[in-house]
């Protein structure tokens, strides 16, 4: 029998997740006894000093109505509880045995209870448990014991307990409010009040008042919901009882009963009555209910109204689309600020949110973050404490939404980590790169929390105490795009000056015009302190107003000042309670005491009243902070953890400092202020180096990290403390350590701060004795003080630094702040001159000298050098080159990377040369990442300057290859840029830029890279007006990124964007002067000057071109070649940028215009450029013909008319320009020629053709959005814009259109532009389904509508819109014969006749009045047109509007067959998107060729396997990449594909890559055919099966040459596997063994053992069949590729079934995935029909396969598979195969191989 210290358990009684329950008896004794064995493993040291605390303070009563407490005993690392052996029932069984409720025994009953707990209370005991479980009665005697006090209090830690089933039933929902921690409450005895009021609820009504599974409704519940009265559910149940119970169940503890005695009276009153009078009458509750304990109440008064707009602010978050909101709360020290902000609990609890709080202190300024620390602390223990399904919710959306810079975050706030795991090491970054991306990171982790369904409060108090990088970081997430986040400050006003960092902040944010709310409290007023004193001493109003107005005079209002000096009154025992008297007190004697001046001094004097030891206990607390935790106290005092607790009881009991959560706070801010400054100073010092010592001696070494800045801040306080010299270069080292931590996370004062004190402990002539420690500290403070923008102190250090390095490589990282401290302050020309010497020193040994100023000679002769050296290499030559290792090589990169990076904003030149002379080293040396920026940038020189667009392209894609080898993704986001941006336009669509470098943007957020991440943004707009974009769309997504650029500081692109985006205000006539660059968005005519007295090329640039664009569209063409003239000033700013491209074209056309006005030496210059113009656009048109054919085709157009006279010609161009121009896009082209043609007609009096061509333009125009252009066309030309078309921003107009038979209507312009710009812009199908849907309803004006589409002949709903639920749903796939809300009679006739259906009465008119539908419904106003597409019905719209008759007109039948015609054709391309896109996704390769066997369609994947690009391969027929016999039997294939229309599936065939190599494919073939049947090709699906048929070449040869030993043809088959996939091969062997020892310890026989052995060791033989690159993913399997290795155990099967073999392997190998439940596969078999052997060998796949390593994790360990097996067994798993599994392991010791 087992031993519990000298008692022995006899029996189990019960048993919980928490405890076992023995009756025993100790040892040569007979008496009985209950032992409870408590599992406390998720317990702390200081909850069990708690508990063990109070079960003494228990063990010490001697209460008849207690269980005893007999010993506590200590029990395998927790302990027990020894208990006397009380042979009661629970209190409801009591009462639910009876037959019939005992009223007057549950009186008798209760007022025991209540009794019992009085005295409990009395005793300072708080129960914090009661339930019926916890009130035990004795069946015979009915005597009443009370037990399991607080147990549950201390056993709730386990990540899943508060949605445990035994939690919800068996504590929470007995539990108060203010016991949930969700509200400002602290706990006291009144909690047990509640508790039994929740108890006796259910005793009399037999139910819960609150019931749910889901633990944050019952949280809510007892918060804030109220439940119906006993009475009201049981009209048996007395009104007293009744109101009894309800007044115990209220929310606010002072509107309870007060103590245990007063309650047991009224439930005396109700016996006595039910005695005598047999009924019970109604009386004054409470009347005996007099407090005899002095609690101040919490609740609080004259706040109402703060109150209320705090709770009003919250709902706006809470419930609107609303951005995050700011509430600033201000006040003096005690005013109530907290408290007040703590109200905001309930409607937070109400909406399934978060409250987090954090709170800065006084004496730790320089940890930085440490109120948002220990407010997320909060929300991660919040969250760890739901259900295990949301916390793997929360660390799916974290993951996702932090991706590789989680450590970013755990860095921070370790705690995250416990939801997301470990986080791998950071990629290592430059000073600024860092801080960008700790600010992304942190706001995109920020972004993940405030959701509609569970907004977040985030109160952050004592902001006049907060750093500054917490400051920058609040600013930060205020200003970025978060919803439902309610942010709350709260400070002291006494201490915060205008000039205060938070002020400044404030300041800032206002300016952005964010909203900021502010409450300020004012002291209370005499009326407010009366009404706290009425209501908690339970006087007359004439006694409290006395009392108050001395209470206001001696505390003056402050809320802290009252209730201390009402404490102190009762202390003083100038308040006394005299029984039935209530409280006293004398008004004289209170008017003569003395008081303290201050709060400080007052508390003070407090704790100077304490003993001894609880004085030195709270000094020490102070020292260690606001916050504090015992096991910390018991280190520092060298003491146990118990005698910690044992000292701080009484500063606990006098309300000086209490518990929050897992740690212990001091009350108020002024008691901790008051405790510190009772620690003389030279004893702070002491304390603090104590404090600190004592951390680096026991801090383990994993949480130093998180303690690094606590340990040095208390050492740091200490420094006067340490004279020893090795002690002290400790401390710098700490300093150090902490130094770059901070800096890690954009803290850069707290950084310096911690380097400075590192730099204070150096010795004397530090260089010379501790060179290594002092170099570190010195440029990691000169980083941090470039980081802050100190920039004299940086120069100083810098200074210092330099003369004292020894080499260059130490030098690199001084001259690299010094030159990023000129970038930030866009000094560009800063940051060359100073890298200029550094760079030149090198000039000896690497050879990259850079001249003062770069030109085009240096440039030509650098390309000269690379040209040579490039001769005879191919591009893989240059990729494949070794890796950089020289340190100085690696150096001398980073600064000329730096020089760079400021160089692409002044010179391209210098930027050019040193892309140039990177090459020196990439040649000489190796690679580097920074050189992945290099490659890309030749690609400029490449296509700007060589025009070798080829090799350009080459180069750019190189550079973004060395990105991934060399997992350079700091330089990505630049490289992204310069590839797309600068080089992939001059040979592929300018579209297919932009989500590159959408992508590049992101990256750039990622990794901190913020220029080129605006740039990359900026650029995605340039493209955007160049491809098509509608304006006013544009302009909305240009102001977005205005804000974006400006919140990141990006000065140089804001510039340039602002000029852009002022050109779109300009084009959508939002403007004053339609070609001046001056509104909303800049004013750049009045910078003009500042840009040319500082050299600001890009802008000049940029300006000059855009005024060129505007002049053009203007049709001001002198101005035009003036500002043509005037950007070629500054082009070489604009190298390999696409705007050069227009500027030539823009160019040109001014010319002609002016041409024939021109004076002669002018035309022949004139004549001169064009010419140079026209051979330049002829050369890009053939390079990317998609981007400049219709450049080209226009500007000889213009030629052959201006300049010759060609009428003919120039028409025939133009249209052909025209028609390229739409094909791409270009609404700037197409405008242009249409305006020049019409205006050309105009002046030969061609009026016709004049007016067609400037319909042309304007419905160009219109189609672009460009209202300022409409405007000059109507203003220019009004004779050759029809009357109907004059719209303008403000009015709506109609044109005519014609219809067949020459019927003209009246349409909406604007809403035929609408849906002509809105359908043929989208391309996925979800969104346009829904946007048709939206537009048809919203144009017919009706109430409802369904969009069908015809799949296979039938008609499926695709998406469907109801006005009053406002909701348009798509997608949803409904057969139409489902749905019961359409006519389906008229949507059937539509169908079949092709013809339209309009009905203006349903019920009365038409064909359909007898339908049951229209009969039924009642319809009046229906319509259903089909949507015709290539000649056939693809769908059907449908409307109806049942509230007007004749709601759909003719007019607005024509606008809907519109919407129809334009769906038709949208549709079908938005589904070719969706199957390319699908097709693009797919590993298979897929094709179609024509009847000639070349290729007129494929996917990426037919690339790969071909090795061609897809340039080279288009058009290829079969014959060029296979030999003449393999292309004969191809081709007698395809015939007999073609002769019989049969597909063909499986053909193997050998084709001969580019690269000369050979593989072997495999083809399905499928014919194809037009409308109407006529052969046109063939497509199907291509594979490559190189491996598969090598394998099975091996396999096969093995086999054959093994014969038939059996043995060794089994060692083949593993080989096979392990050739294929390693892992999968080892998987086998160790399967094989684990399944044999089982079956072993099974005592199966020796045959079965050897067949599960065999079968173990090739089971996953089947894998074979599956392509290599799905075994070997490393990421999530899609459903497809999972259903293929689903099949294995198939495959396994068909590979083995002919196999000659003495044991059934095939059968094993086929069912060793199945289940006993049937949820296995491929088989679905259950229990017996599983075979003994598979069910061996499953459950030892499984435990192999989670300890093995794989390619997507890594080895979950041996405990985590023997618990999959130990839960799933009986229902995965066989009984009896994982018992013996769970043996082998846990009892015998079985180890893996």
């Amino acid at each position: 029998m087992e031993k519990v210290g000298n008692y022995i358990l006899k029996e189990k009684v019960h048993e919980t997740r928490n405890s076992s329950v023995y009756r025993g008896h100790k040892e040569n004794s007979p008496e009985s006894f209950i032992v409870k064995l408590l599992k406390t493993t998720h317990a702390t040291p200081s909850e069990i000093a708690q508990f063990r605390q109070e079960y003494e303070l228990i063990k010490s009563l001697d209460m008849k109505n207690v269980v005893q407490t007999i010993d506590i005993l200590n029990y395998k690392g927790g302990f027990a509880l020894v208990l006397e052996d009380f042979p009661g029932i629970p209190l409801n069984r009591h009462f639910s045995d009876d037959k019939k409720f005992n009223l007057r025994s549950f009186l008798t009953t209760s007022a025991d209870i209540a009794a019992a707990l009085g005295k409990l209370h009395a005793r300072d005991v708080i129960h914090r448990n009661i339930k019926p479980k916890s009130i035990l009665i004795h069946p015979d005697t009915e005597e009443l014991k009370i037990t399991d006090f607080g147990i549950s209090a201390m056993l709730t830690h386990e990540n899943d307990e508060v949605y445990n089933p035994d939690f919800i039933q068996g504590i929470l929902v007995y539990m108060s409010p203010e016991q949930t921690g969700r509200m400002n409450r602290s706990v006291d005895y009144r909690t047990d009040l509640y508790s039994l009021g929740i108890t006796l609820y259910e005793i009399v009504t037999g139910l819960l008042p609150f019931k749910s599974q889901d633990p944050m409704e019952l949280i809510h519940a007892h918060i804030a919901m109220m439940p119906r009265a006993p009475v009201n559910l049981n009209s048996d149940i007395p009104v007293m009882i009744s109101d009894i119970i309800m007044r115990l169940l209220a929310k606010n503890p002072e509107a309870r009963y007060q103590n245990g005695f007063g309650l047991e009276a009224d439930f005396r009153e109700c016996l006595k009555q039910l005695e005598e009078k047999k009924k019970i009458q109604t009386f004054e509750l409470g009347s005996k209910d007099i407090s005899n304990r002095f609690i101040v109440p919490q609740k609080l008064f004259g706040r109402e109204k703060e109150i209320a707009e705090l709770i009003s602010r919250f709902e706006e978050v809470a419930n609107g689309d609303k951005r995050l909101s700011v509430m600033v709360v201000a006040g003096a020290p005690g005013i109530g600020k907290s408290a007040m902000i703590n109200e905001i609990h309930k409607p937070i609890v109400a909406r399934r949110g978060y409250f987090i709080s954090g709170k800065y202190e006084p004496f730790r300024r320089d940890k930085p973050y440490s109120a948002i620390i220990q407010a997320f602390q909060v929300l991660v223990k919040q969250i760890l404490s739901e259900s295990e399904q949301r916390i793997s919710l929360w660390k799916k959306n974290l993951l996702s939404t932090l991706g590789d810079n989680g450590r970013v975050i755990t860095d921070v706030i370790p705690e995250v980590e416990w939801i997301i795991g470990k986080q791998p090491d950071l990629p290592l970054l430059g000073p600024e790169e860092t801080r960008n991306r700790f600010k992304f990171v942190f706001e995109k982790f920020m972004s993940v929390f405030p959701q509609q369904e569970h907004p977040v409060a985030l109160f952050l108090d004592d902001l006049q105490w907060a750093d500054m990088a917490s400051l920058q970081l609040m600013k930060n997430i205020m200003l970025s795009d978060i919803h439902h986040l309610f942010i709350i400050f709260s400070y002291r006003d006494n201490e915060v000056n205008e000039s205060h960092p938070f002020s400044e902040l404030l300041s800032e944010i206002e300016k952005q015009n964010i909203r900021i709310d502010k409450i300020t409290l004012d002291p209370l007023k005499e009326k407010e302190v009366t009404e706290l004193i009425i209501n908690f001493l339970r006087c007359s109003e004439e006694r409290g107003f006395g009392l108050a107005g001395l209470v206001q005079e001696k505390a003056g209002g402050n809320p802290f000042f009252v209730n201390q000096f009402l404490h102190t009154l009762y202390n003083e025992k100038m308040i006394i309670h005299q029984g039935a008297q209530g409280w006293q007190w004398d008004v004289g004697e209170i008017s003569r005491m003395k008081v303290a001046d201050n709060l400080i001094q007052m508390m003070a004097g407090k704790i100077e009243k304490l003993p001894a030891h609880a004085q030195d206990v709270l000094k020490i607390c102070a020292c260690i902070g606001n916050r504090f935790d015992l096991e910390t106290l018991a280190t520092v005092r060298k003491t146990s953890v118990d005698e910690a607790l044992a000292d701080l009881t009484e500063a606990i009991k006098e309300g000086m400092v209490s518990r929050l959560g897992d740690y212990y706070v001091f009350h108020h801010d002024r008691i901790h202020e008051a405790a510190y400054s009772l620690v003389a100073d030279a004893e702070k010092s002491a304390l603090h180096y104590k404090i600190g010592r004592i951390l680096v001696e026991n801090v383990d070494e994993k949480e130093r990290p998180a303690k690094l800045f606590y340990i040095v801040d208390q050492l740091n306080l200490g420094v006067r403390m340490i004279q020893n010299k090795e002690e002290r270069e400790k401390l710098a080292w700490l300093n150090l350590e902490a130094g770059k931590k901070a800096k890690e996370s954009a803290a850069y004062v707290p950084a310096y701060q911690y380097l400075k004190s590192g730099m204070d402990l150096l010795e004397e002539n530090p260089w010379t004795k501790q060179y290594h420690l002092t170099l570190a500290l010195y440029t990691e403070a000169t980083e941090a003080a470039y980081l802050m923008g100190d920039y004299d102190k940086m120069n100083e250090l810098a200074e210092i630094t330099l003369q004292h390095a020894k080499t260059t490589q130490e030098k690199t990282k001084i001259y690299t702040s010094m030159i990023n401290a000129c970038v930030a302050r866009e000094d560009y020309q800063g940051a060359i001159d100073v890298a200029m010497p550094i760079v030149n020193t090198m000039a000896p040994r690497f050879g990259i000298r850079l001249p003062k100023k770069a030109n085009k000679i240096h440039i030509a002769l650098e390309v000269f050098r690379i040209m040579l050296k490039l001769i005879g290499k191919r591009s893989e030559d240059l990729i494949n080159l070794p890796k950089a290792t020289d340190q100085e090589i690696l150096a001398a990169g980073k600064i000329l990377a730096s020089v760079g990076h400021a160089a692409f904003y002044t010179d391209p030149n210098l930027l050019a040369l040193i892309i140039l002379k990177t090459f020196r080293l990439i040649f000489r040396y190796g690679l580097a990442p920074e050189h992945a920026f290099a490659f890309a940038g030749f690609g400029i020189v490449q296509a700007a300057g060589l025009w070798d667009f080829k090799s350009a392209i080459a180069f750019g894609k190189m550079g973004l290859k060395l990105v991934d080898k060399l997992d350079a993704r700091d330089q990505k986001c630049r490289t992204i840029f310069v590839y797309n941006a600068l080089v992939r336009h001059w040979k592929y669509p300018m579209k297919d830029s932009i989500e590159p470098m959408i992508e590049g943007y992101k990256v750039g957020l990622e990794t901190g890279d913020l220029g080129f991440a605006t740039f990359n943004l900026y650029f995605t707009e340039v493209h955007y007006i160049f491809t098509g974009r509608e304006l006013s769309d544009l302009e909305k997504y240009m102001e977005r990124n205005n804000r974006i650029i400006a919140g990141m500081k990006q000065g140089h692109t804001l510039t340039l964007q602002s000029m852009t985006w002022q050109s779109i205000l300009n084009l959508l006539g939002r403007c004053d002067n339609p070609v001046e660059l001056t509104g909303k968005a800049i004013d750049a005519e009045n910078l003009l000057s500042s840009w040319k007295e500082t050299e600001n090329l890009a802008a000049l640039s940029v300006y000059w071109f855009v005024k060129l664009i505007l002049y053009s569209l203007f049709s001001e063409y002198g101005l035009a070649l003036k500002a043509s003239d005037e950007f070629r000033k500054y082009m070489d700013s604009q190298q390999g940028v696409l705007i050069n491209k227009y500027a030539v074209l823009l160019d040109s056309v001014a010319r002609l215009k002016v041409y024939k006005n021109a004076s002669l030496p002018e035309k022949i210059r004139h004549r001169i450029l064009l010419k140079i113009n026209e051979l330049k656009i002829k050369a890009w048109a053939k390079a990317a013909p998609m981007n400049c054919s219709y450049m080209y085709t226009a500007i000889k157009a213009l030629y052959a008319w201006i300049m010759r006279g060609d009428l003919a010609k120039a028409e025939t161009l133009v249209e052909l320009a025209i028609r390229q121009c739409r094909e791409y896009g270009d609404f700037i082209g197409e405008g242009i020629a249409s305006e020049i043609m019409a205006a050309e007609y105009r002046a030969i009096d061609e009026n016709e053709k004049a007016k067609a061509y400037m319909n042309q333009a304007y419905a160009c125009y219109s189609r672009w959005g460009a209202t300022g252009l409409l405007n000059k066309i109507r203003k220019m030309y009004p004779e050759l814009v029809p009357v109907e078309a004059d719209v303008s921003p403000d009015v709506e107009a109609t044109t005519t259109l014609k219809t067949k038979g020459d019927l003209s209507v009246a349409l909406d312009l604007s809403t035929v532009m609408q849906v002509s710009q809105v359908i043929s812009s989208e391309i996925m199908l979800e969104r346009l389904l829904q946007k048709i849907m939206h537009m048809s309803v919203t144009s017919a004006g009706a109430q409802r509508g369904y969009l069908m589409l015809e799949s296979e002949g039938k008609l499926i709903i695709e998406a469907s819109e109801d006005v009053d639920s406002d909701e348009t749903r798509v997608m949803q796939s409904t057969p139409l014969q489902e749905c019961a809300d359409i006519c389906q009679a008229i949507v059937n006739y539509v169908h079949h006749t092709g013809k339209d259906v309009i009905l203006g009465n349903a019920a009365q008119e038409g064909s359909f009045t007898d339908d049951s539908y229209v009969m039924n419904r009642q319809c009046k106003s229906v319509l259903c047109i089909p949507i015709i597409h290539k000649g056939k019905i693809s769908g059907i719209l449908y409307m109806e509007n049942n509230l007007s008759e004749g709601a759909f007109t003719p007019a607005r039948l024509d606008i809907l067959r519109f919407i129809s015609a334009q769906a038709a054709i949208s549709i079908e391309n938005a589904k070719l998107f969706e199957l390319a896109t699908t097709l693009e996704n797919i590993e298979d390769g897929y094709w179609e060729i024509d009847l000639a066997g070349n290729y007129t369609f494929f996917n990426n994947a037919v690339c790969q396997i071909h090795g061609y690009s897809k340039e080279e391969l288009m058009g290829m027929n079969n014959r060029q990449y296979t030999d003449p016999e393999t292309a004969k039997t191809v081709y007698k294939a395809f015939n007999n594909v073609y002769k019989t229309g049969q597909p063909l599936k499986g053909l193997d065939w050998q084709i001969i890559r580019k690269d000369g190599t050979k593989r072997y494919v495999e083809i399905s073939i499928l014919l194809q055919k037009d409308a109407s049947g006529k052969p046109i090709g063939f497509r199907g699906v291509v594979r490559d099966i190189t491996e598969r048929k090598n394998m099975e070449a091996k396999l096969q040869q093995t086999l054959d040459s093994l014969s038939k030993a059996y043995d060794s043809t089994m060692q083949v088959m593993v080989s096979a596997v392990e050739v294929r996939d390693p892992y999968t091969a080892l998987h086998q062997v160790r399967s094989a063994d684990v399944a044999r020892d089982i079956a072993v310890e099974m005592g199966l026989p020796q045959d079965k053992i050897d067949a599960i052995r065999m079968a173990g060791a090739i089971h996953d033989i089947g894998k074979l069949s599956i392509p290599p690159e799905i075994l070997t993913k490393s990421t999530k399997l899609t459903g497809v590729e999972f259903a293929l290795i689903k099949e294995h155990s198939r495959s396994g099967y068909e590979i083995l079934k002919n196999v000659e073999s003495p044991w059934p392997l095939a059968q094993i190998v086929h069912q060793h995935h199945e289940r006993i439940d049937g949820s296995g596969y491929p088989r679905s078999l259950k229990g017996e029909e599983i075979s003994v052997e598979a069910r061996v060998l499953a459950v030892a796949d499984v435990v192999s396969a989670m300890v093995s390593h794989r390619y997507h994790r890594p080895s979950l360990g041996i405990e985590e598979a023997l618990g999959e097996i130990e839960k799933n067994k009986g229902t995965l798993y066989d009984i009896q195969v994982s018992d013996a599994c769970l043996r082998l392991f846990r009892e015998k010791g079985h180890k893996l191989a």
